[in-house]
């Protein structure tokens, strides 16, 4: 780990809130040598010793002994001193480029603006080296993103940016080659975590482009990635016997380096709400697994209180078996069998599929309506957590779902999740203050909920969907000049909102969604089935 996310510069640095955003200095990369850094820590912590001797976790208590000594000020203003001097904190996406006329030339644009290229000096920060030109998200986010490189990806097949295409696989094949994973993102503190593994759809990608045996050759690395994601006791359970499923998982137990602050926040917050000091690690595994999902935060990993309030104390996200992470696995394991050397490999890895599949198309999965998420806990059995969520269109997605399930679920999306913006992340009775529910709509579900009802002919549907996000995309567009990472498609005149940080501008997935929609509205069906 780096300076920038461990040790008493950086508590100190987060517990004061030097800056407002909490990922700002763990991605700040230092501008000198390391020993120098040091040695400045040093003489600075060393002047504070006798307030500093005992490691204060609380912000308000360290604040408030500093206050009480009248040196809250002067630490503060040192701090800001010594990152001002030692580290960069202009940021690689500072700036904007010129508006476009519009919203299609301003994402024709935006593919090299958000495009990083190797460079020198990327060891004296977090960022992790790659080899290949990839695209950001935007804003906050300057670094790869496994999930949402995928749905970028979709559009920049859509517009024929196959280099950039390459890159992104690259890339992701030489982290897992180095990695046996893709990181959550090419950050060294995210190497105790991936995301939901596109890795094999991103092949299939590729395999349109150019050729299915383009793809094949990457299918070594694909079943390593495969290992990864069934380790036991971590993302892979078995919650009765003979049925393995899987969940998200992280490697580690502490607070999230980029969202320190906000994780010290919920433990205070779920230790006041009674929550015993030896449920501390597990809470904020589960605040990390959240992150693995991309679904931070949602009602999917929460439960209400007594008053019906959706708290991030209640997070439970490893007692949950997704059923879209499931569905994802399901593709793989159908790609690998499909692309297999031999006889005995296709078979097994056909078989472990069927099981799978087999597991998610019953109760308690499928409640005959609808697919939900289930919990599971040791001795007790499993049981679908009742949140109505767009996770439920990954059957359709994957291509799991049986015919007549399909058909249930397309009407469902029609009356619950389908709104003036688009489709609706959540449905209404999730209504949590968390960016990944009601109100709020995302690019990477828009696409799934299309690509899922034209694999099961609701075409129109599809049709209609697409329609509608673009359409709000535009309008946000047309006002701002900005395409952004997540929408408000409930009521067109908000923007969206919600969770621990602001909207977002750039933006990586909604530039690629909103590009694929286009393409799929002018008559053009140009994806690859998700399964290969």
């Amino acid at each position: 780990m780096a300076i920038q996310s461990e040790g008493q510069l950086f508590e100190l640095v987060q517990l004061l809130r030097v800056f407002g955003d909490s990922k700002t200095f763990p991605d700040a990369p230092s501008g000198g040598a390391e020993a120098a850094v040091w040695a400045d820590v040093e003489a600075l912590i060393g002047r504070y010793a006798p307030l500093l001797r005992e490691k204060v976790a609380s912000p308000e208590a360290l604040a408030g002994v500093l206050d009480a000594a009248r040196l809250l000020d002067e630490l503060r203003f040192e701090l800001e001193q010594l990152v001002g001097q030692h580290f960069d904190l202009r940021g690689p996406l500072s700036g904007a480029p010129l508006q476009s006329a519009s919203m299609e030339a301003h994402i024709a644009c935006m593919w090299d603006w958000l495009t990083r290229r190797p460079a020198a000096g990327q060891e004296r920060g977090t960022l992790l080296p790659l080899s290949h030109p990839y695209v950001v998200p935007g804003g906050r986010y300057v670094e790869l993103y496994y999930w949402d490189s995928y749905f970028t990806a979709v559009g920049l097949l859509a517009a024929g940016r196959i280099d950039l295409l390459q890159g992104i696989v690259d890339n992701m094949t030489d982290l897992i080659r180095r990695y046996s994973f893709v990181p959550n993102g090419n950050r060294s503190y995210y190497l105790t975590r991936s995301q939901p593994p596109y890795y094999g759809a991103l092949l299939t990608l590729l395999g349109k482009a150019q050729g299915e045996d383009a793809a094949r050759v990457y299918y070594e690395t694909l079943r390593r990635e495969y290992v990864y994601w069934q380790t036991p006791g971590a993302h892979s359970v078995e919650p009765a016997a003979g049925m393995h499923l899987n969940r998200f998982w992280d490697e580690a137990d502490t607070p999230r380096p980029e969202g320190y602050r906000e994780d010290l926040a919920t433990w205070y917050a779920a230790r006041a709400a009674g929550l015993p000091e030896m449920e501390k690690p597990r809470l904020w595994r589960d605040l990390r697994a959240a992150a693995e999902s991309g679904w931070d935060f949602s009602s999917r990993w929460l439960k209400p209180d007594a008053q019906g309030v959706w708290s991030l104390a209640s997070i439970r996200t490893t007692a949950i078996l997704p059923i879209d992470l499931n569905c994802l696995l399901y593709s793989m394991e159908c790609q690998l069998a499909a692309w297999a050397p031999d006889a005995a490999t296709r078979h097994n890895f056909a078989v472990v599929a069927e099981r799978r599949r087999e597991l998610l198309l019953r109760p308690p999965f499928w409640n005959g309506r609808w697919f939900y998420d289930v919990e599971f806990i040791p001795g007790q059995g499993l049981a679908a957590t009742g949140v109505e969520s767009l996770a439920g269109v990954f059957p359709l997605f994957c291509e799991v779902a049986s015919p007549e399930q399909a058909a249930q679920v397309a009407d469902y999306i029609e009356a619950h999740f389908l709104q003036a913006g688009g489709v609706v992340t959540s449905t209404r009775a999730f209504h949590t203050g968390q960016q990944w529910d009601y109100p709020n709509g995302w690019a990477p579900l828009q696409w799934a909920a299309v690509v899922g009802l034209t694999n099961y002919g609701y075409d129109a549907l599809a049709r209609e969907i697409a329609r509608r996000f673009v359409a709000q995309a535009r309008r946000v567009y047309d006002r701002s000049g900005k395409m952004m990472e997540k929408y408000d498609v409930c009521d067109l005149t908000r923007p969206g909102g919600g969770g621990e940080y602001p909207n977002q501008d750039g933006f990586g997935w909604t530039n690629g969604v909103v590009k694929a929609c286009l393409e799929f509205l002018d008559g053009n069906v140009f994806w690859p089935r998700c399964t290969g």
